[in-house]
């Protein structure tokens, strides 16, 4: 799977880890928010067989973003592989995750159904308006594709739509 969005966090407040800019019951499924360091971080619990689950947790590991001004991120996730770019660029490539992620599944959220969400971890009715992870900032062109994109494609939705 592949995530292309465009944020832009405010300068106040200050970053707070768990700054959710898209969400699939969170620790559950998958989601990629914002850490306090500021860098983009991307979690995925993938199903490997029969009851046994993996959480994949890594963040873009180089560089800060700069709160104030517009970046798009993407992250891919598949094919052993967990690749974030920034701007078009490749950032870092998390290769040779286990083995076990080839045949395995983001889990399926058919047995506690959570609705996805932008901005926040988890849709307000689950978790009440006092909770949250909320994003403090904008975000835009969001897209969620079902395969994992290629550099060149991830550069080109960043020169098609960087102002």
């Amino acid at each position: 799977m592949s995530i292309s969005i465009w944020e832009k966090q405010d300068v106040e407040p200050a970053i707070f880890a768990d700054q959710y800019m898209v969400s699939m019951n969170r620790w559950n499924g998958y989601k990629l928010q914002m850490q306090g360091t500021p860098r983009a971080f991307y979690t995925a619990r993938v199903v490997r067989s029969a009851g046994d689950t993996t959480i994949y947790d890594k963040d873009q590991n180089d560089g800060v973003l700069t709160q104030g001004s517009w970046y798009h991120i993407v992250v891919t996730f598949g094919a052993s592989h967990e690749i974030f770019y920034v701007n078009g660029a490749k950032i870092y490539d998390w290769g040779n995750l286990q083995a076990e992620l080839l045949p395995g599944t983001i889990l399926s959220l058919a047995a506690h159904p959570v609705n996805l969400v932008f901005g926040q971890d988890l849709p307000t009715s689950a978790n009440g308006p006092d909770f949250g992870g909320y994003f403090h900032g904008t975000l835009d062109e969001i897209r969620i594709y079902k395969s994992v994109l290629t550099q060149a494609q991830v550069t080109s939705i960043y020169n098609l739509e960087k102002p």
